[in-house]
């Protein structure tokens, strides 16, 4: 199936793995810690709640919700890639799972979770309207549903930061780190802001905050689930999960590295 393919979606962040904190600062300018800052402080955490990280990679934003939290509340942190849940791993808290799975399939229940983001990962699902329609569902009423991503600009700011970014990611696959071809390519896939929006709306949420970065490259959503609101509580296990080395693996699969890209 291409560079779309999910096995080689995962393939791909196991070879970034180890400079990705880096080389995301670098891309950025500087701005992704107060863009995923923004979109931890949209989810309006109250201490005892359960949350889903959704594409968590090295678990810095899981774990910023993991002290928001508190001990009495619950973490799941959710990704694809081995590798980056190892490295999320590295620091282990008694209220943070770790799962292997995709965000357009989340192994669990309807209404699961207080909040539920999904932080530059949207536009690397296998569709990104099913992982939109994914976090509605095991959203619980009153609870929020926050993306922050980059979306396909329209105004000229947006445009020239995109190529900007096309040319930084470009450089990178060709000094050593080829996954990075990926990066440019993904933002031609990407949603625009009106399609994020009118897919929320669809879902039975209402929209609270929108935040832009970039022009229009770069989108913060958080909306909030309608419906009757339920108490929170601890988070249910993944359908079929098991336990394997500190981390919670969905649908029983093997913590293993995939084969090498093509």
């Amino acid at each position: 199936m291409g560079w779309l393919d999910m096995e080689r979606i995962a393939d791909l962040f196991d070879s970034i793995a180890p400079g990705y904190a880096r080389w995301s600062e670098i891309l950025s300018v500087g701005g992704i810690n107060a863009w995923h800052h923004a979109a931890v402080r949209a989810l309006e955490i109250e201490a005892g709640q359960a949350i889903l990280d959704v594409g968590c990679g090295p678990g810095w934003v899981t774990r910023q919700i993991a002290a928001r939290v508190g001990p009495g509340g619950h973490v799941v942190g959710l990704d694809p890639s081995p590798s980056m849940l190892r490295l999320a791993a590295r620091e282990p808290s008694a209220h943070v799972q770790w799962v292997r799975g995709r965000g357009e399939h989340l192994p669990f229940a309807d209404r699961t979770f207080d909040g539920v983001t999904a932080q530059f990962s949207l536009r690397n699902m296998g569709s990104w309207r099913d992982g939109i329609k994914e976090m509605v569902r095991v959203t619980r009423p009153g609870g929020k549903v926050v993306v922050l991503d980059l979306v396909q600009p329209v105004s000229t700011r947006g445009m020239m930061a995109a190529r900007a970014l096309g040319i930084g990611t470009w450089a990178l696959a060709e000094s050593g780190w080829p996954g990075y071809r990926w990066l440019a390519r993904s933002v031609k896939r990407a949603p625009t802001v009106e399609e994020v929006e009118t897919l929320l709306a669809a879902q039975g949420v209402s929209l609270v905050i929108q935040h832009r970065w970039l022009g229009d490259l770069v989108l913060l959503v958080a909306a909030e689930r309608l419906g009757r609101a339920s108490g929170g509580g601890r988070v249910a296990s993944a359908r079929g999960s098991q336990v394997s080395d500190g981390m919670m693996l969905a649908r029983g699969e093997e913590l293993r590295p995939h084969g090498p890209m093509e």
